[in-house]
């Protein structure tokens, strides 16, 4: 029977992992609040008890970006793009419901795959058009925004953003967010950001369950629905998202120019932020949304 000593310890040591990641107390969100929150930070009460979590850059001037962040990420993800797009570029990076330091309400708004926030902050910023940047989750939903409110969209940039959500690319992202080592490796990672990421999972972590749900079923924006010029941009080694939804994305809107990124991965804003952000200044300088003191 020696050789089931290895399983046997091996499933001792799944549990226990699962144990000390999973059944650890909630964190508090007013204490991460004081923690994390940043001198830029501002708190936008929308519908439905839900209250956002965003940072904004630059003069209040000018087209805004507004920067939305993959699933299981937060606003700190677009800090490569903030600190090298130019001052004069006002930018809004938001934590989704269900990231970050947003207290996420009951009602429709608790959806980041559902535009309903995004068109009640910029309602409660009093913004009528911006740029709309999304990643992944963020990235798709840049898109149903687009598609569904496109008067107040200035222009789109999709990084790795996927077209529908079949079962089992769900199953690959959240089984390398969910995954126990996963979990241990982000706990035990040095400097601020891996502490800040533990600290966000464990105020959500009941509610990106219910969001991994809930975006395998929505449905995705049609790409000729989509009217405002749209960069999409891609990883070229993403192994999430494929380069054929970018292509679908590109040829599919009628204004859309796309750019591809060898050798980086799903997250190309954060891998190289310098080259990607350059791109996206460039895209806007070419469709007349040169950023200007």
């Amino acid at each position: 029977m020696k050789w089931l000593r290895w399983p046997a310890l091996m499933l001792c040591l799944v549990v226990v992992l699962v144990a000390a990641l999973y059944l650890r107390p909630d964190a508090d969100l007013d204490a991460a609040i004081a923690e994390f929150k940043a001198p830029n930070s501002r708190f936008v009460s929308i519908a439905n008890n839900t209250v956002l979590h965003i940072r904004v850059s630059g003069p209040d001037t000018g087209v805004p970006l507004v920067l939305l962040h993959g699933f299981g990420s937060s606003s700190w993800a677009w800090d490569g793009w903030v600190s090298r797009l130019p001052t004069s570029v006002r930018t809004i990076a938001v934590d989704l419901p269900c990231h970050g330091l947003t207290r996420t309400g009951d009602g429709p708004e608790a959806n980041p795959s559902s535009p309903i926030f995004l068109t009640e902050m910029l309602d409660a910023l009093r913004i009528q058009r911006a740029v709309i940047v999304g990643n992944s989750l963020g990235g798709a939903t840049a898109a149903r925004f687009a598609a569904q409110y496109p008067d107040r969209v200035a222009a789109g940039i999709l990084v790795d953003a996927p077209r529908g959500a079949p079962p089992s690319r769900v199953k690959v992202l959240t089984s390398r967010w969910y995954s126990p080592l996963a979990r241990l490796a982000l706990r035990w990672s040095k400097g601020p950001e891996g502490h800040r990421d533990d600290i966000f999972w464990r105020l959500h972590r009941a509610d990106l369950v219910r969001v991994s749900g809930d975006e395998m079923h929505t449905p995705s924006a049609a790409p000729s629905s989509i009217m405002a010029p749209t960069l999409v941009m891609q990883g070229g080694a993403d192994p999430l998202v494929s380069r054929s939804d970018a292509e679908a994305w590109a040829h599919g809107i009628r204004r859309a120019r796309l750019v591809i990124f060898p050798g980086l991965g799903h997250t190309p804003h954060q891998s190289d932020p310098a080259v990607t952000s350059k791109s996206a200044l460039d895209f806007l300088i070419q469709i007349g949304l040169e950023p200007r003191s």
